[in-house]
């Protein structure tokens, strides 16, 4: 489950740590997260900081039980996936004034994204089609 603010919370059908090949991991009670998660400072100077989840594992089997720590970026626990041969988002409309969009993606080292700014009637805007979008890859934030 996750929250924002404490009280209103979103239940995930799929698990966001799966136990693996290791049979120590796919015991009762294993794969538990420890209360909270913690902003830490990255490992990487000059990037934002990340979220740290710590999870025990064999517990109930094996000689002893650990604790592992995992991170994930910043907003990266829910996502859109793409498979390597593509796919295609369309967001709900929205009303902007500004001068600038951001997006926060993570895409693999094969893929990328393109951005199209569509009006009301879903035209490309001049300036802002797919075809004129430079190829957008890497793990920015924003």
């Amino acid at each position: 489950m996750s929250s924002r603010d404490g009280l209103h919370f979103n239940r995930w059908g799929e698990a966001i740590i799966r136990p693996g090949l290791q049979k120590d991991r796919w015991v009762t009670r294993n794969n538990m997260a420890g209360w909270g998660i913690l902003s830490l400072p990255s490992s990487v100077p000059g990037e934002p900081e990340e979220l740290s989840l710590y999870v025990t594992e064999g517990y109930y089997a094996g000689r002893g039980s650990r604790l592992r720590r995992y991170t994930y970026r910043q907003d990266g626990f829910v996502s859109l996936r793409a498979p390597l041969v593509g796919g295609e988002m369309i967001t709900r409309s929205i009303r902007f004034s500004g001068s600038r969009l951001a997006i926060n993606f993570s895409t693999s080292a094969a893929g990328s994204i393109h951005v199209e700014i569509q009006d009301q009637e879903g035209r490309p805007i001049k300036g802002y089609s797919l075809d004129e979008c430079p190829e957008i890859y890497g793990d920015p934030i924003r």
